[in-house]
């Protein structure tokens, strides 16, 4: 059997090949996505996702809830309170799925309001819209399927289709567009893969878990019930909040600045969800590990675990933010020009919502797993109220700027501290302040790995592509040099390297078996 170690490997190495091509992909589909059509269509691509994004009721807590209801029955192969949940979860979802679509299409008459300029694409603004709702609406029918996968530490399986259909997708998309450059044919290929996503997994999991059919009537008992509402009622405003934050700043700029402005940001945003998806690969695929070790109740060794976690994942997290201070506008300017930059006070105020946004994976991973859901959804309320409150002031005095400048104070000023303080009385049992003054330690340690970084690339007199790789290889060692000199002799860099130097073993020897076999 797996050890949570090699599962975990298994689900991030899959993850990271699948992301690497479908990057590329993407990359080139956004190329030819720019030059076959007009601004407008960018921005619209960018607005009507984060509308429905607001929609996706799956991340209101159910999903998290029942995932995390799941890992003992896993673990204990209890197969009729595994249907349990299941049954539970298809009805749930079933029923939002409708209520998405019913919204959605309610929201219709008000996309006039939202879109300050529609430009060239006009009335078909509507039918356009429509596309997206489907797209949205009908993975509820059958993506609940995957959760049971990403429980049992089976994520590589539900990455594997999504990259295999993301990738179909992306190349049927650019073939689409550059051979008539019809958008309506761009969405239909859309929501065929989407289809085809949810379908595939859906198939999988009634083949793989046959049992559930065999307990389609097994029901919850009362006290699992109760606990299971408890900690959907919570997240549902945790993740409605969440929402509120995360993705609200395209409806405003659209207000206040139009498609265009839209479409120049989700340029720069295509980046960051890349970055996000890769360095989600890393960190998210060992929820499931963690879940299971958390369900040891072993504190000490929870703990220890938690904090070479949170090592790792500032190291990442920093080291792209500072690519991005450094590196985004040359990126831009030698992709599509000049006339697609934005200022670097916009792109530095990207990189802080980057980085601050990515450092409580840890604490968001944990909270979960520990099932601590009930704390912090009044918390989540405040963040999402200033943020919307501070996006449509700063908005319209300081423009793009201000709408993102908010989204980082609003969570600078909740989040940050007390999802780790909720995290460290409930779950750890511990006093915060280690992790506060370490926060506070991290990031001017990134501060300073950013001045370095900036003073070295100063001294470059290259450009063009020449320059812009020579840049890029500064950046890549000054920041990891530095960070390896100061977390070289400590308890978690000694952990990480131990559990790396065991995957890359692992990995090599099942690589020579395969050639001596």
């Amino acid at each position: 059997m797996k050890s949570r170690t090699q599962r975990s490997a298994q689900n991030i190495l899959v993850g990271l090949g699948g992301q690497a091509i479908e990057m590329v992909l993407k990359f080139v589909g956004r190329t030819v996505f720019i030059y076959c059509l007009s601004a407008e269509y960018l921005g619209v691509n960018g607005l009507f996702g984060e509308i429905l994004t607001m929609l996706s009721l799956a991340e209101l807590g159910i999903g998290s809830a029942i995932v995390y209801a799941l890992y003992k029955p896993l673990k204990n192969n209890d197969e009729k309170q595994i249907s349990a949940l299941m049954n539970l979860y298809r009805k749930a979802y079933v029923i939002i799925g409708i209520s998405v679509a019913v919204v959605g299409a309610a929201l219709i008459p008000f996309l006039k309001y939202i879109i300050a300029d529609p430009g060239e694409i006009g009335d078909q603004i509507y039918q356009i819209y429509l596309f997206y709702l489907f797209n949205t609406s009908i993975t509820y029918f059958f993506s609940y399927k995957s959760s049971l996968l990403v429980a049992d530490q089976k994520n590589y399986i539900v990455l594997s289709v999504k990259e295999i259909c993301n990738i179909t997708r992306t190349v049927l998309q650019t073939a689409a567009l550059l051979l008539t450059g019809d958008f309506y044919l761009y969405l239909f290929i859309e929501s065929l893969l989407i289809l085809t996503n949810n379908i595939w997994i859906s198939i999988y999991v009634d083949r793989k878990y046959r049992f559930i059919k065999s307990h389609k009537n097994e029901k919850l008992d009362k006290d699992t019930k109760k606990s299971l509402w408890t900690n959907i009622r919570a997240l549902v405003v945790i993740k409605l909040t969440t929402l509120l934050v995360n993705s609200t700043d395209n409806t405003i700029i659209s207000i206040y600045g139009g498609l265009i402005e839209v479409g120049l940001y989700s340029n720069y945003n295509m980046f960051i969800i890349i970055f996000t998806n890769i360095l989600g690969q890393i960190f998210g695929n060992v929820s499931a590990s963690i879940g299971n070790l958390n369900a040891e109740d072993d504190k000490e060794k929870s703990m220890d675990v938690f904090r070479a976690f949170r090592m790792a994942n500032f190291w990442l997290f920093s080291f792209v933010s500072i690519g991005i201070v450094l590196l985004m506008n040359s990126v831009i300017e030698l992709w599509i020009g000049l006339d697609y930059l934005l200022p670097i006070s916009v792109v530095a105020v990207i990189a802080a919502n980057f980085y601050t946004r990515g450092i409580q994976n840890p604490v968001w991973i944990f909270k979960d797993t520990y099932g601590l859901f009930k704390y912090g959804k009044y918390m989540g309320i405040v963040t999402a109220v200033i943020n919307v409150g501070l996006s449509i002031l700063l908005g319209s005095y300081f423009g793009l700027i201000g709408i993102l400048g908010a989204t980082f104070i609003a969570r600078l000023f909740t989040g940050v501290w007390y999802d780790p303080y909720a995290l460290y009385k409930h779950g750890f049992n511990k006093p915060v302040r280690r992790y506060y003054l370490e926060l506070v330690l991290y990031t001017i340690l990134a501060l300073a790995a950013l001045g370095v970084g900036y003073i070295s690339i100063c001294f470059i007199p290259l450009t063009g592509w020449l320059g812009f790789f020579v840049k890029f290889v500064i950046v890549c060692i000054v920041p990891n040099i530095i960070y390896f000199l100061v977390f070289r002799k400590t308890k978690s860099y000694a952990m990480l390297k131990e559990k790396v130097v065991f995957i890359l073993s692992g990995i090599l020897k099942k690589r020579k078996g395969a050639k001596n076999g």
